[in-house]
């Protein structure tokens, strides 16, 4: 069960160099909608990777308030990936960007493959409400942050892809996200 004084995740993991960072850059990113076939914040277990993705917490923070809008943030996902990105896959185009490893300095391979930019075939089915909304259509004063711990809510086994997603519509903005998961043995 989940303790307010320890940890969901386990510091050993980080330690074991099993935890990873995946963060945009600086400028942040535009979130599309939930139904868009191109994510800019994404998370992929290609299927045979024997790992399991335990998520432990998404930061996400407003980087340029052109065109805010209201709306949410969640997550979408596609299963049945596979194992390769290729024309007519699932995933037809992946640009990866490396994650960082929790134990900063190390470089240890990993299963998982983030991404800023890649294409699906179809659309992703939208599961996650993160609570994270915009009540806004104009730009606002003072520190907007936002945290989320999921409490070992979400595993993303191989063959999974993940992505932010902004619902009823995209949120108009450019946001700076991190994630923070950790990869352990797979239990399928």
């Amino acid at each position: 069960m989940y303790s307010y004084t320890e940890p969901f995740y386990f510091p050993q993991q980080t330690l074991k160099e099993r935890t990873f960072i995946a963060s945009t850059t600086y400028a942040g990113v535009v979130v599309p909608i939930y139904s868009s076939t191109s994510p800019t914040f994404g998370l992929w277990n290609p299927y045979g990777s024997t790992k399991d993705l335990v998520l432990i917490r998404l930061n996400i923070g407003v980087s340029d308030s052109t065109t805010p809008v209201v709306t949410s943030l969640g997550l979408g996902y596609v299963a049945n990936t596979g194992a390769t990105v290729a024309t007519g896959a699932p995933l037809s185009a992946l640009t990866e960007t490396q994650p960082v490893c929790g134990l900063i300095g190390r470089t240890p391979s990993h299963a998982s493959r983030f991404t800023l930019s890649a294409t699906l075939t179809s659309a992703a089915s939208f599961f996650y409400e993160l609570g994270a909304s915009q009540a806004t259509t104009t730009a606002a004063n003072g520190l907007m942050f936002n945290s989320y711990e999921f409490q070992g809510d979400i595993v993303v086994p191989p063959g999974t892809f993940i992505h932010l997603v902004g619902s009823p519509v995209a949120p108009g903005v450019h946001l700076a996200a991190t994630l923070v998961f950790t990869e352990i043995d797979s239990t399928s």
